[in-house]
């Protein structure tokens, strides 16, 4: 025998047609191509929509059906009536402080540092870091009232819970307000929760 004759060579090992399999790929790119519409359309979704949000205060009054004013309701109140708003209550308490003519990031319990005023999803919202500068444990709802022009536009907030004395956190004080255009200031404020 002849060894020659029993290698064979790379080139002998080649199929000499190659295999196509046209349906396995039309069905690929009907899968691909649904894929990219569902998450064009998720996308969409998630951009255009307005999105929900609830504070455990609005939670808490839509379960048990008590109709209370809310927090949030007095703050809006007193926003309206500083704006000049007919029909507004101004008697209630709770909202904006006077227009500062700098920002005011400080409280006796809290510091916010770092800030920065945003706008998510056309929502203004104040994000920073938020320090408890008090020996004590904090739990309430921290406020940031922003002001154009000396106006009150907008009060962001957000639950804070048993925040430990020194600690801090990343926070975005979330407001229901629509972003508007201008040079904005703010004044920081803090409500105890009621035990």
């Amino acid at each position: 025998m002849n060894d020659v004759e029993d290698k064979r060579t790379t080139v002998d090992r080649r199929p000499t047609e190659v295999p196509h399999h046209p349906q396995v790929m039309t069905v690929a790119a009907i899968i691909a191509g649904a894929a990219l519409i569902f998450m064009g359309a998720w996308f969409w979704q998630v951009m255009t929509s307005p999105g929900v949000l609830l504070t455990a205060e609005n939670e808490a009054s839509q379960a048990d059906g008590t109709g209370e004013e809310l927090a949030s309701d007095r703050d809006r109140q007193a926003e309206d009536a500083q704006q000049g708003d007919v029909g507004a209550d101004t008697g209630k308490k709770g909202g904006p402080p006077e227009a500062p003519d700098v920002n005011d990031p400080v409280t006796p319990q809290w510091e916010l540092s770092g800030y920065s005023i945003l706008s998510v999803n056309g929502i203004l919202q104040v994000g920073g870091t938020l320090t408890n500068t008090t020996n004590q444990a904090l739990t309430g709802t921290v406020k940031a009232y922003v002001y154009t022009d000396g106006t009150p536009i907008a009060t962001a907030k957000t639950e804070v819970q048993d925040f430990q004395p020194g600690e801090s956190q990343q926070v975005n004080l979330v407001s229901d307000t629509e972003w508007e255009a201008g040079e904005k200031l703010i004044v920081l404020d803090f409500e105890p929760a009621k035990n």
